[in-house]
């Protein structure tokens, strides 16, 4: 049966409803279920896919990674340049969501300035147990700084070695 761009399509799978709301098929890139693109824009496909997280709801790395990209092992999962979301340990960020301790890696603080420089917001997700993620809601970046005093201050009151940052985040309308 055939299927056109403007043809009716269950919502099941989320290259699906990008391509209907953008009124046209889209490319699926290898491995992953829809496109960003290498100018990412904060658009109505991707508030409409992160609306498809419940609040407090538990999803696995692989689930978010299948709904909106990044990589399945960094805090901030990252795509066609830009942070997709937020998944944060307590033990390592003790007052996450809020504050966010960057480590030293290049590709860590890279991303965690990269964030800091985005409007847009992210789903943020807190680790619960193993590979089950809590979905807090959407959180966008007020905040980032080097300044070693800071810095210094917030590692070692959180127990912390290695962190070169700290990212200040703040809840955004969903």
């Amino acid at each position: 049966m055939p299927s056109g761009p403007h043809e009716a399509q269950p919502y099941d799978q989320p290259d699906r409803l990008q391509a209907q709301l953008a009124g046209s098929p889209q490319p699926r890139a290898a491995g992953l279920p829809w496109t960003l693109g290498r100018s990412f824009k904060y658009n109505r496909i991707f508030k409409a896919i992160i609306a498809m997280f419940k609040l407090q709801s538990l999803y696995t790395r692989k689930q978010i990674h299948k709904l909106i990209g990044g990589d399945l092992q960094s805090y901030l999962p990252h795509r066609g340049g830009r942070v997709v979301c937020g998944c944060f340990k307590t033990d390592n960020n003790p007052n996450a969501p809020k504050e966010i301790l960057v480590g030293d890696r290049v590709n860590v603080v890279k991303y965690a300035r990269v964030f800091a420089g985005q409007v847009e917001p992210i789903p943020v997700f807190i680790k619960q147990t193993v590979n089950q993620w809590k979905y807090i809601g959407n959180y966008q970046a007020v905040k980032y700084t080097e300044e070693p005093k800071e810095v210094s201050a917030k590692a070692k009151a959180a127990g912390r070695m290695g962190v070169a940052g700290v990212l200040y985040l703040q809840s955004a309308k969903r």
